[in-house]
């Protein structure tokens, strides 16, 4: 028994591990991809959907802790009104957050499905995840740099939007 604590302790100093039940960082924002007919996030002929830079998210500033996908059994519609798409459209769309660092080098790929704290993807055999979050312990991301890809983006529309709870600590 004492190897498994023992492994477990390793893994929490180098927080590649933490308890669920623990809070999840200090701080939460919310972080918005909106869609688009033309520009940034433009449907027509982009797969890769760009954040908008948000200095308290960027590394120098914050520790990212964990990451959820809001969907709309937790939220109707955005702080501007848009709806929000499914977590069913984006698993099924193989919908995957990127985080990067400044100089665009990719630090980690999450699937978007297990990112929702609610998980109800009905065409999946996926469980639900009873409000666990996905913890992380990001240090040197730049917001601006990260996105979301998609194989399939036929579902979007240009008056949807993706929204995620960021939870962080600040440096």
């Amino acid at each position: 028994m004492r190897v498994v604590s023992h492994i477990l302790e390793k893994f929490q100093k180098r927080n590649m591990a933490k308890p669920y039940n623990s809070i999840a960082g200090q701080f939460s924002k919310i972080a918005q991809i909106d869609f688009s007919a033309t520009g940034k996030n433009s449907l027509l002929n982009q797969k890769s959907f760009y954040f908008d830079a948000d200095s308290q998210l960027d590394g120098e500033n914050a520790i990212i802790t964990a990451i959820e996908y809001v969907d709309p059994n937790q939220q109707s519609t955005t702080l501007n009104g848009r709806s929000i798409e499914t977590v069913d459209a984006v698993a099924n769309a193989g919908g995957v957050l990127y985080i990067s660092d400044f100089k665009r080098t990719l630090i980690a790929q999450l699937p978007l499905n297990p990112l929702s704290v609610t998980n109800a993807v009905l065409s999946l055999p996926i469980s639900s995840r009873n409000g666990k979050k996905t913890f992380t312990y990001f240090t040197t991301q730049q917001w601006q740099n990260c996105y979301v890809e998609f194989t399939d983006t036929s579902f979007l529309t240009n008056t949807n939007s993706l929204l995620f709870r960021i939870h962080y600590n600040k440096r």
